[in-house]
């Protein structure tokens, strides 16, 4: 059976401390399967609110009012953002209320044959469309168009005739529009009835838009997961209800752990992890083994550091410890890591929204992290720091600042601060010994580095 490293005291400095990081909290990046949403009832992905926009494809505002009948809206980009009152929500259809349209329509003023309606931007996760349509033609009086067999005409607006056929949902699939409409402009509008000699009789203020989910997307949510979803980098990823998510990253809440490990038994210890108990569970993850390991087979809790190191480069980088679509030397996270922070090239690593390169501070927050993740990952466990020292270290990232209110130097070896652009640069400098950070060439002093108990051969997260 595979196992997995569990460390509880981890778990709980991750919710406390990494926060710093990324910014986030926890509660805000939960996804519950569905949300009460007043008079609409209960609403699933693939919607959503506004107070949390990540968990969904479209967010209903007022949800949270507590007036049931309070109204509901949904805000789409029509071309300018247009906040339109939401009538009904089916499992992928949500129905609105285009109130200019109701206007027109209602006057029988001939701009609702140009009220044109944007339906939301494709992505990798669906698509949209309107599911009761027609499609208008609006032709210019000079052109003397011949309205095309069983076409309606309409001829008592000022500037131009509208043609039009049956609604799209009654045209058969290759169906090809008459070439004499081509010079004329097009539109598609709601419809909720059959067409028929007056468009102001069929045409709605109802739109009904239609989501359809990629087929990657419809494959996670019939595997039992409650959403797929983007990640800040547009990378696509599924998610159950219970999952905290870091910029993409999963992160165990203490319930999970407590399920894993049945209620954290004794019989499922494997000993101590150097910063708190370890537990083994049926569940692993790639990515997150110390290399030594392959080689000779024990685990130390210099190998808790080193998965630690790999945690918080997932962290700032929103990228999964094992991704086979990297190329070959960068499949390993942490090894693309190295090379990154190695060359340089910390900017290309850390995930865009997190503001490294408009944010000073936060530059040189995540410039910190990544260097201490970079001493996490070295190869050799003895140039590692303690778990200890890891956590000294994440509290003086967060409270550490000189008088100008700037991160102070963060080597282990040095009390006296360097200026803030020397953060950086100290990743930048490179060393004959092992082609890394200055910091991490010299030893460090372990306190401990005695083996796993047990004789285990665990994976870790």
């Amino acid at each position: 059976m595979a196992v997995v490293l569990i460390l509880k005291s981890l778990m709980m400095f991750l919710s406390q401390q990494l926060l710093l990081v990324v910014l986030v909290s926890a509660e805000e990046l939960k996804c519950p399967s569905s949300f009460d949403c007043g008079y609409l009832g209960q609403i699933k992905f693939p919607f959503t609110t506004t107070l949390q926009p990540h968990c969904g494809l479209l967010a209903i505002d007022g949800c949270q009012q507590n007036d049931s009948y309070a109204s509901r809206t949904l805000q789409l980009n029509n071309p300018t953002p247009t906040s339109y009152s939401v009538l009904h929500v089916e499992p992928r259809t949500i129905i609105i209320r285009d109130d200019r349209q109701y206007h027109y329509l209602q006057t029988k003023n001939c701009t609702a044959f140009a009220n044109n309606f944007s339906l939301p931007q494709t992505s990798s996760l669906a698509s949209f469309y309107l599911k009761y349509n027609i499609t208008i033609f609006r032709c210019n009086r000079s052109l003397n168009t011949t309205p095309p067999q069983h076409f309606y005409k309409y001829s008592n607006c000022s500037d131009y005739d509208v043609f039009y056929g049956p609604p799209n949902t009654q045209i058969p699939p290759g169906f090809k529009w008459p070439s004499s409409l081509t010079p004329c402009s097009t539109v598609q509008l709601a419809v909720e009835a059959n067409s028929t000699n007056n468009p102001f009789q069929f045409l709605s203020a109802s739109i009904a838009i239609e989501v359809r989910l990629s087929d990657t997307c419809e494959s996670c949510l019939n595997r039992g997961e409650d959403q797929c979803l983007l990640d800040s980098r547009g990378n696509f990823y599924c998610t159950k209800e219970s999952a905290s998510i870091y910029f993409g990253v999963p992160v165990f809440t203490y319930k999970d752990l407590e399920k894993a490990t049945k209620r954290f038994n004794r019989s499922r210890e494997l000993g101590e992890g150097g910063f708190g108990i370890v537990y083994y569970a049926p569940q692993g993850t790639p990515g997150y083994v110390d290399p030594e390991y392959h080689r000779c087979y024990q685990l130390t809790n210099k190998s808790d550091v080193y998965s630690f190191g790999v945690v918080l480069i997932e962290l700032i980088s929103s990228m999964p410890a094992i991704d086979l679509s990297r190329h070959n030397d960068e499949i390993n996270l942490a090894d693309l890591a190295i090379k990154k922070i190695q060359k340089g090239e910390i900017a290309q690593l850390v995930d865009p929204s997190l503001s490294f390169d408009s944010n000073s501070d936060v530059k040189r927050q995540i410039t910190s992290v990544a260097e201490l993740a970079f001493q996490c990952l070295q190869r050799d466990r003895e140039l590692r720091p303690s778990m200890d020292q890891v956590l000294e270290v994440l509290r003086r990232i967060e409270s550490w600042k000189d008088e100008s209110g700037h991160l102070k130097e963060l080597n282990f070896h040095r009390s006296d601060p360097l200026s803030p652009d020397h953060v950086e640069m100290k990743l930048l400098r490179n060393t004959k010994m092992i082609s890394s950070p200055k910091a991490v060439t010299d030893k460090w002093n372990s306190n401990s580095t005695s083996p796993n108990v047990r004789g285990q051969s665990p994976n870790k997260i």
